[in-house]
């Protein structure tokens, strides 16, 4: 029978995910020190943990979101915006999550879901993330009056913030200290928030918010 030695909190609820969803098969390999870890990661994760891209995530990060949004908006409407409060600053708080995410996969004690050890599954998911991105923003962009800006903020921005959110939590529960918790809940909060007021001030339909401002802008808006 195999016993499991539970030290984060809380205790029960360890226990009854160790049951559910750790494999008795590949218990041995990812046993130590009490805790399921992987010694060997691999696909994305892999890549994020490796330490020669360590220095490149924060500014590939930021150029790929919303350093590319605005030169999308600069290039095909005139006027580089982010008027939004949530996708401005509520985005670099989340990003900021990731990145903590990222650093604890540099520490000991790694613990992935078995679902996720597999590359095949971790593009599986990369996928889903893209698909419900595309959903999004078919059904909400003419609402939005949205732009390719908006399009590319649903497409790759929200679900790669979707994705790591994903493959990073489970660790950051298990491992992570109360204060990298309590980090990231307020993270969150604080974009709720922002969502929050976006909506009740117009920022959130970013494009009308500035033709009622009196900004001139390019391009014909995209209707769904």
């Amino acid at each position: 029978m195999l016993h499991f030695k539970v030290e984060s909190r809380p205790e029960l609820l360890t226990l009854l995910l160790y049951r559910c969803i750790i494999k008795t098969d590949s218990i041995d390999n990812y046993i130590a020190k009490g805790r399921c870890i992987v010694t060997n990661l691999v696909g994305i994760y892999y890549l994020l943990s490796s330490p020669r891209c360590a220095w490149l995530l924060a500014p590939i990060l930021y150029l790929a979101t919303d350093g590319a949004i605005h030169l999308l908006r600069d290039k095909l409407e005139g006027l580089g915006y982010q008027t939004s409060f949530s996708a401005k600053y509520g985005d670099i708080g989340l990003l900021a999550c990731v990145l903590l995410g990222v650093a604890e996969l540099r520490r000991d004690n790694v613990y992935v879901p078995v679902w996720l050890r597999d590359t095949g599954n971790q593009i599986e998911l990369l996928m889903i993330c893209i698909v419900i991105g595309a959903i999004v923003s078919f059904t909400t962009t003419g609402r939005r009056h949205g732009q390719w800006g908006d399009i590319y903020h649903d497409v790759v921005v929200a679900p790669f913030i979707l994705l790591s959110a994903i493959l990073l939590l489970p660790n950051l529960w298990f491992n992570g200290s109360w204060y990298e918790l309590a980090f990231i809940a307020a993270m969150v909060i604080i974009w709720l928030r922002l969502v929050q007021h976006d909506l009740k001030s117009g920022r959130f339909v970013q494009r009308q918010y500035l033709l009622e401002k009196g900004f001139q802008l390019k391009g014909e808006v995209f209707r769904t």
